[in-house]
């Protein structure tokens, strides 16, 4: 709804990742483990995600540190940018992460909408996605 009062000339959109930006990573730990970040180490090769449900754990940051090389940490400054170009996009569409799946539909919404100004993806419940409420 702030982002409708600001009236925006162009469309928007807006998905939180739960329960954080990492979680984007663990359907794919086991294609990023042992690859080199960029100069820096980063997840030891093995790693793999216990199978917990995707969005059900907090603290990813320091569960990626755990299986980082002994006196190293995950580091997100450094570290989120390389693994998210590693990422596998259709492993993770495929592994069904439910934040990832709202932020592929507010893409495509976001594609469809290039013709319709101002238009705020998610709509309030019981308003049309596109167009003011």
């Amino acid at each position: 709804e702030q982002i409708r009062q600001v009236a925006p000339p162009l469309p928007v959109a807006y998905v939180l990742l739960k329960p954080e930006f990492e979680v984007l990573f663990l359907p794919c730990v086991e294609q990023l483990a042992g690859q080199k970040l960029e100069g820096r180490p980063g997840l030891r090769p093995g790693t793999r995600w216990d199978g917990a449900s995707w969005e059900a754990r907090r603290g990813l940051k320091e569960w990626l540190s755990q299986h980082y090389p002994p006196g190293r940490s995950y580091k997100p400054t450094l570290d989120q940018l390389p693994l998210t170009r590693l990422v596998d996009l259709q492993r993770l569409s495929d592994a069904g992460v439910p934040c990832f799946g709202t932020l592929e539909r507010a893409v495509k919404f976001l594609i469809r909408a290039t013709t319709v100004s101002p238009a705020v993806f998610p709509s309030p419940a019981g308003r049309s996605a596109v167009g003011r409420p």
